[in-house]
């Protein structure tokens, strides 16, 4: 690598951890608990419990049967070939122009997601059905994480590019000063793949519990409102907006292993 080329390389890894730690930066979470502990302590048990086990098996099954589904309806095959060839472009050329690229292809993808999950999660909750929708979310959730992925060149298949997956999505899903610590780990896990040493990080089936209730428990108030008639048109806004943080934490992490592979 070119003087020239390795100075732009740490520039843009200069800004991308500004743009990090801002995202990681303590502050309270609003949007995702809307009306605090007051709604929250209003919210039954069991409604906790029925979230856990619909994300649960949302995520078992996505892992296990739901991603052929997933490449197929968001073209992936055609985002992997348009990433070949950014590579090949950048390859010749470190320059922002071909590092842009990669970045319009990621986020190019996101809005047709957020836009489809927020007009499904809308209409359910107007007849007051939050849950039924948990398993379109989801896989909202993955299409946009592997389109993110492909777009920077990454697999998403294999056991250990799932962990990286399940690990980017606690820290989209993780409260205050604990998202620090998980994204700490998520960039562990990326760099144990990186360097080829994914066998120590394969996912297990406690981390896709763990993932899965953590998520289940963010979006608690969340749904509770979209299970109420009218009042649960809300919950579109929420889809739109758990789409976009957690695609935006994926477009983070994939850009800066991205980033360290060219350097």
């Amino acid at each position: 690598m070119r003087n020239k080329e390795a100075r732009l390389v740490k520039q843009q890894l200069k800004h991308l951890r500004k743009a990090e730690l801002k995202l990681l930066r303590y502050r309270p979470d609003s949007k995702s608990g809307f009306g605090g502990d007051f709604i929250r302590s209003k919210v039954p048990d069991k409604l906790l419990s029925m979230l856990e086990s619909a994300f649960e098996k949302g995520f078992f099954y996505i892992f296990d049967k739901g991603t052929p589904l997933i490449e197929r309806s968001g073209n992936l095959v055609g985002v992997r070939e348009k990433s070949a060839y950014h590579h090949t472009v950048i390859k010749r050329q470190i320059s922002k122009e071909a590092i842009r690229n990669f970045d319009v292809s990621a986020s190019n993808k996101s809005w047709t997601n957020k836009g489809i999950s927020t007009v499904e999660g809308a209409a359910l909750g107007v007849f007051g059905i939050g849950l039924p929708d948990i398993p379109v979310f989801l896989g909202m959730i993955f299409k946009s994480i592997y389109e993110t992925a492909a777009s920077y060149g990454f697999n998403y298949t294999s056991q250990e590019e799932r962990a990286y997956i399940l690990a980017l999505i606690r820290v989209a899903a993780t409260k205050d000063s604990e998202r620090i610590i998980e994204s700490e780990e998520c960039d562990r896990i990326g760099e144990l793949i990186d360097a080829g040493q994914g066998t120590e990080v394969v996912a297990s089936v406690e981390d896709v519990k763990r993932t899965s209730n953590l998520l289940a428990s963010s979006m608690l108030v969340a749904k509770f409102i979209q299970g109420i008639t009218l009042v649960g048109t809300l919950g579109g806004g929420f889809n739109y907006y758990w789409i976009h943080r957690i695609t935006k934490v994926a477009r983070l992490k994939y850009k800066k292993r991205f980033l360290q592979g060219l350097s």
